[in-house]
């Protein structure tokens, strides 16, 4: 760089795009999985999916119950002005408190504990086969 003049990095390696079947022959011998396994997978994505449309819907519900923020200029009353604030927290809590609770009630409570037994019963399938 002593002319001036910016040197380019150029590549030494060409990048290769390598297929699913070509990735199979290195791996080896890579079996599908059995169909209980299969299906056990499914059922897990879609326990999955549920929990991340639950948490959504939660979070939706939680932003929308939020309170506005209270208007307060220069020339309210500092009594008035502290119980805006003090309504604003409350509100802003009972918001909080809520969502914490559906989210408890509905992922927590029910749906985790049904994703987890479901990814058990694949993993110890899984383990099963293998044994055998």
């Amino acid at each position: 760089m002593s002319n001036g003049s910016l040197e380019t990095n150029k590549p030494t390696e060409v990048i290769k795009t390598v297929g699913p079947a070509e990735i199979l022959k290195v791996a080896g011998d890579v079996e599908p999985g059995t169909w209980t396994q299969r299906a056990g997978m499914r059922l897990a994505v879609g326990v999955g999916a549920l929990a991340a449309f639950v948490t959504i819907a939660i979070l939706v519900n939680w932003y929308r119950m939020l309170p506005q923020l209270p208007q307060i200029s220069a020339s309210t009353a500092p009594e008035v002005a502290q119980a805006a604030i003090n309504n604003y927290k409350a509100l802003n809590l009972e918001a909080r408190d809520t969502a914490i609770q559906l989210f408890e009630a509905f992922v927590l409570r029910a749906i985790v504990p049904v994703f987890t037994s479901i990814v058990g019963f694949v993993l110890g399938v899984q383990a099963a086969a293998k044994e055998k």
